[in-house]
């Protein structure tokens, strides 16, 4: 039985090219999965690398995203994305190169109890 989430975390990681950023976001995203299976990860864009990484984690990918003129993910894009593949109580961006731990989503439960609009920053 497969458990619904809870918190679903979207980003729009760099390009997998530079092995020092590789490795920061490959760590980070390993916290996130680490978080447990109450939290659905989504990877927004088609930057190089991205789609071997979200198979390998089993993160979700979703590589059409709109950009501006000079190729740059638009945030409108990013969240428009995100909110229709939605379906847990709790929406989250985070950038590609943060860990988080498991305080983070106790955090966000504590405050979905006391109330069901809020933003976390």
């Amino acid at each position: 039985m497969v458990k619904e989430p809870i918190l679903t975390l979207f980003t729009c990681p760099k390009p997998f090219t530079n092995s020092h950023i590789a490795i920061i976001q490959r760590n980070a995203l390993q916290s996130w999965k680490n978080l447990g299976d109450g939290v659905e990860i989504v990877l927004l864009g088609e930057e190089e690398g991205l789609a071997e990484v979200s198979k390998e984690l089993g993160m979700v990918h979703l590589p059409e995203i709109k950009r501006n003129d000079q190729n740059t993910p638009l945030v409108s894009s990013l969240f428009e994305e995100a909110r229709k593949l939605n379906q847990s109580p709790l929406l989250a961006y985070v950038n590609a190169d943060i860990l988080l731990f498991p305080d983070f989503v106790e955090s966000a439960q504590k405050l979905l109890a006391q109330t069901n609009k809020f933003l976390m920053v």
